[in-house]
């Protein structure tokens, strides 16, 4: 069963996509303590862009809400991502959650939107990991929230290569 009432009501009944044309995601590092080799209990943490090797924009599965803010009346729609289990590259990635959005095909999504599901099959989709071998991941500057090309490529010294033997 879906977790949660509202989660579960918004997966059967109100399912949308997010169209992207990829998303960021923080690589946690734990250097090495120069005294005793172990790693620092303190991780720094290094921004990623990921997106697809061949494919401009994506869809991301999704559910929204609506809720009233009740100080205000406002009458809000908010929506939320699917995540899934990471495959082996965003397992480098997201290393502490391990954690990705559920990247749908073409097929998937008309299936998410278009679809009468019940929860197995909402359940399965959900659980959809995109090819590791059909996706790419950068570094990065830190202050890319500010930047005009976020996602524009930045080499850390410090940050290991990511396994592309996948």
């Amino acid at each position: 069963l879906l977790p949660g009432k509202i989660f579960r009501d918004a997966a059967l009944q109100r399912r949308c996509l997010v169209l992207s044309s990829g998303f960021f995601e923080w690589r946690h590092i734990f250097p090495l303590n120069k005294r005793t080799g172990q790693p620092l209990k303190t991780a720094i943490k290094y921004p990623y862009h990921i997106s697809l090797k061949n494919k401009s924009y994506f869809y991301m599965a999704g559910i929204w809400q609506p809720w009233t803010d009740k100080s205000t009346g406002e009458y809000i729609e908010s929506f939320a991502i699917i995540t899934t289990r990471a495959n082996k590259l965003m397992e480098q990635v997201h290393n502490t959650k391990k954690r990705m959005p559920v990247i749908l095909n073409d097929d998937l999504a008309f299936e998410w939107m278009f679809g009468d599901l019940d929860e197995d099959r909402i359940l399965e989709i959900a659980a959809t990991q995109y090819p590791a071998e059909e996706m790419q991941a950068c570094t990065i500057s830190k202050d890319f929230r500010e930047a005009l090309e976020p996602a524009k490529p930045f080499v850390f010294d410090d940050v290991p290569a990511l396994e592309l033997n996948i």
